[in-house]
């Protein structure tokens, strides 16, 4: 769906039409409005007054302003003038003058729609939408037949999702302007919405006879015909929707999913032989798409690749066999035999060998990135890795490839000589093999000998960048993917990933100034990130802050991702309108329903986390700086910005997030984004984490409870499942002023949670020890609850010290951080040197460097550095 033209502030043009409105409304209903009416204003007094909104609509309020105030002078009762100087008022920032007017106006006029309607427009201005939507409902209800009125309160209610009120308001609308398209689709709409299927359908079977014949073709009529067809099938009416299809597949402009869409109705029908030839048609205009292939298989009764029968292996074999056939240049028809061919299989080998070749022949690098999925079968990796070290080896032995063994069967056969750049990518695929799986030794063999034969490729050197980030050398995979951006300048995404690897490095500095050369330098930097939504950057420099400590920085990143689902879902506003002209209504049904689940998207997610997880200082804000705070805003709001399109610049008064990051009560920020959280993220096993721990932090004990049944069930043996059970056990006992509910809640999960009834805390982390002996991470929250149970400081640090077994660098930098919070500084200092002989290339282990000033012939200000410690080796230079 094509979004609307959107303007800079089109807020500001809904004011205007709000004021407009006002004063127009008056005319047909002067009366019921004020004393002195535009009909009883002399003709100069009209013309006055239509002055005051001319100057309005095109942005002059300073003098809209003046002229309101003469208007005023003569007539002080005219309502429309008053709410012309509302709303100018509004507009010149003076934001709590203009909502004390517009009640005094409603006071003194209750029964006034056009003061009900002005306040309406103050307050969704403000993003109130509730009041905005009983200030627009009493509008109404003062004039029934005010059409904008009721069009701005169907806004507000599509926003708010009252669909009931929705539906009533279009029913309204469309009795008073039977023609207008608009109406019937907002009630269609509404009723789809409501789950009223039967109802729609037939609205818009009458809608049809509204459209002007020239509608009843092109696009228009397409989208409405499937739109149709979307209601049918939600319904469960296939035949329906089939006839629709099939009378009108002539009219119907998008053939391509208008054959997919009859394909997906036969398959519902479980007509599979009429379906099979549907995407098998389908397939000839597009043999690489894999939604095509995968109701290929539908039509076969095979619904997923994992755990197929014997007879449905050959199927898929016979199916596939005849594909490649057919379409010998399809990558698709080769890469998805290898996932359901058995591992141990001849077959399985020889496509592999075909499919491979066709990517290291041709020098393109996304090899890996096509058998990474086949990397869950342990059986096929081992097939992949001799493979491609009989590869390796026959290259450098011969120059050739390894060959199907229907070739090699083949004597008179031709074995074809390879160029040098095979050599190379055969390299390149060993680096990543052995970096997935965990050999970096032998990754890093292959890539310096890659490097050594093609010095130039800047691919190699993004990914010697990925492989240092992979052992926590994160300053030398910035400087390393920093090398690679500065050998192709102009490739915008490896400007993008450099920022980022700096980022990851807590190099903020070196960052902005990468990014700076792909976004407008004339711009404020951060301005320019908040204004393209660039919510990768804003949760990667949010991170980084929070490892610094600097925590108000931190949040002030992250309540920019925030901001933008904000922005998300205001947007509906500039789609309703837009919606009913161009008649793509199925999208917009799609569009909504994301917006309906718009916090379950990954960014917000992440961020949200961030935001909870965060050390929060319960340290409100002091009379001194909410004075001084105050003061700057009111310098502000009497000189503000205005900037070239004479929009007001928003004031920042928390610069650095000191407001954010001090609040009086620290629950307040978790619980509210945690209940987003929860709401939309039921089975985010991270969301279930940080509830745990808020929840026992601050002792709602059932509610963590709730959340810890869920890991249970989720994910029992992650450690932090064990940290948070032994917590809120400990919790629970600890509090002498526990509620008897809580404590019996707690009680009765006891025996599901800790294995029997009668099983001690101690006993049960004992158990959980000796199930856990080779894991670092599990032997670290054993330690943590043994401190917590005993607080025996020393055994605790015993099991936390032990680095043995299986770990990563990551996982130890998070106990890290732990470690600094329950044990103090010291212990982590400690815990910290042994870490660097575990990881000694992780930055996250080393001492902190310490940059020496030295002499420079510069100008001032210039500095080099020398640090106590070398560049790691393996960087590029």
């Amino acid at each position: 769906m094509a979004p609307p033209k959107k303007t800079k502030n089109n807020a500001a043009t809904t004011a205007a039409t709000a004021a407009t409105t006002a004063a127009s409304s008056s005319t047909t209903n002067g009366s019921n409005n004020s004393t002195t009416t535009v009909d009883e204003l002399s003709k100069k007094d009209r013309n006055a007054l239509t002055s005051v909104s001319k100057l309005y609509d095109e942005k002059k309020y300073k003098k809209a302003l003046k002229e309101a105030n003469d208007f005023l002078k003569l007539h002080p009762n005219n309502i429309d003038c008053q709410c012309f100087k509302t709303l100018i008022i509004y507009k010149l920032n003076k934001k709590e003058e203009a909502h004390d007017l517009a009640k005094s106006i409603l006071r003194a006029n209750l029964s006034s729609f056009t003061a009900w309607h002005t306040l309406g427009f103050l307050h969704r201005q403000d993003k109130n939408y509730a009041e905005a939507l009983k200030c627009f409902r009493n509008a109404s209800k003062h004039n029934k037949e005010s059409v904008q009125i009721l069009k701005d309160l169907s806004l507000v209610q599509i926003y708010q999702r009252d669909h009931i009120g929705l539906k009533d308001t279009y029913t309204t609308l469309l009795h008073l302007q039977p023609t207008n398209k608009g109406n019937w689709i907002g009630l269609i709409l509404t009723n789809h919405l409501l789950g009223n299927l039967t109802k729609a359908c037939s609205i818009l079977t009458d809608f049809f006879d509204v459209l002007d014949q020239k509608e009843n073709v092109g696009l228009k009529f397409t989208e409405l015909q499937l739109y149709k067809c979307m209601i049918l099938e939600e319904m469960g009416e296939y035949d329906q929707a089939l006839s629709i299809l099939k009378d009108n597949e002539k009219q119907l402009l998008d053939k391509l999913y208008v054959k997919q869409k009859i394909g997906e109705l036969l398959l519902k029908k479980k007509q599979f032989g009429e379906a099979e030839k549907i995407f098998k048609e389908l397939l000839k205009a597009n043999s690489e798409n894999y939604l095509y292939h995968q109701k290929l298989w539908e039509a076969k009764q095979i619904q997923s690749l994992d755990g197929l029968s014997e007879a449905q292996t050959k199927v898929m074999i016979e199916l596939y066999d005849s594909l490649i056939k057919e379409y010998p240049k399809s990558m698709m028809a080769q890469k998805i035999p290898l996932k359901f061919l058995d591992a141990n299989s001849s077959l399985f080998r020889d496509r592999l060998i075909k499919f491979a070749k066709h990517f290291l022949t041709k020098g393109i690098p996304s090899l890996f990135n096509n058998l990474k999925s086949l990397y869950g079968n342990a059986d096929k990796v081992k097939v992949i890795e001799k493979l491609f070290l009989d590869n390796y080896q026959s290259l450098v032995d011969n120059q050739t490839l390894v060959v199907e063994s229907s070739v090699a069967a083949d004597a008179a056969a031709a074995v074809t000589k390879e160029p040098p750049s095979t050599f190379l990518w055969t390299l390149y695929f060993l680096t990543y093999h052995y970096d997935r799986v965990g050999n970096a030794e032998r990754a890093f063999h292959y890539l310096d000998e890659a490097i050594k034969h093609t010095p130039t490729s800047v691919d190699l050197y993004t990914t010697k960048a990925k492989l240092l980030k992979h052992q926590g050398n994160l300053d030398a995979a910035a400087e390393c993917y920093e090398y690679a951006r500065k050998m192709d300048m102009a490739d915008r995404y490896l400007n993008t990933k450099s920022t980022l690897y700096a980022l990851r490095n807590d190099d903020i500095e070196s960052s902005q100034k990468i990014f700076s050369y792909i976004i407008d330098k004339n711009e404020n930097f951060l301005k320019n990130i908040t204004d393209f939504q660039c919510q990768w950057y804003e949760k990667e420099a949010g991170l980084s802050y929070m490892r610094q400590a600097e925590y108000g920085q931190a949040l002030k990143m992250l309540y920019y991702v925030e901001k933008h689902f904000n922005e998300f879902i205001d947007d509906q506003f500039d789609f309703h309108n837009h919606i009913q002209k161009k008649l793509t209504l199925r999208s917009y049904i799609q569009f909504l329903r994301w917006e309906d689940n718009i916090y379950k998207n990954k960014p917000y997610h992440d961020a949200a986390i961030l935001i909870i997880k965060k050390p929060w200082t319960p340290k409100p804000e002091s009379d001194e700086e909410k004075q001084k705070r105050e003061k700057l805003v009111q310098q502000h709001k009497d000189s503000p910005t205005y900037d070239s399109e004479g929009n007001i610049i928003e004031f920042d008064d928390d610069p650095h997030g000191d407001r954010l990051a001090c609040v009086s009560d620290v629950f307040v920020p978790a619980n509210k984004f945690l209940d987003n959280l929860l709401k939309y993220n039921p089975d985010s096993i991270p969301v279930h984490e940080v509830a745990c721990q808020v929840y026992i932090a601050s002792k709602k004990y059932q509610l963590a409870l709730v959340s810890l049944l869920k890991l249970k069930k989720e994910c029992p043996e992650n450690p932090l499942y064990h940290r948070y059970l032994v917590a809120l056990f400990a919790a629970v006992e600890a509090d002498k002023e526990i509620k008897d509910t809580d404590k019996q809640s707690i009680a009765d999960q006891r025996e599901q949670l800790l294995g029997g009834a009668d099983v001690t805390l101690a006993q049960y982390n004992e158990k959980y020890a000796g199930a856990h002996s080779d894991s670092v991470a599990h032997r670290f929250v054993v330690g943590e609850a043994l401190f917590a149970i005993t607080g025996d400081k020393n055994q605790a640090l015993a099991k936390i010290m032990d680095l043995s077994g299986a770990a990563t660098w990551k996982n130890c930098q998070d106990n890290l951080n732990q470690i600094a919070l329950v044990f103090g500084d010291e212990d982590a200092k400690r815990y910290r040197e042994i870490c660097h002989q575990r990881f000694p290339t992780a930055k996250c282990f080393k001492e902190p460097e310490v940059k020496v000033a030295t002499p420079t012939t510069e100008p001032a200000g210039a500095l080099e550095t020398t640090t106590t410690e070398t560049k790691q080796n393996g960087t590029a230079q």
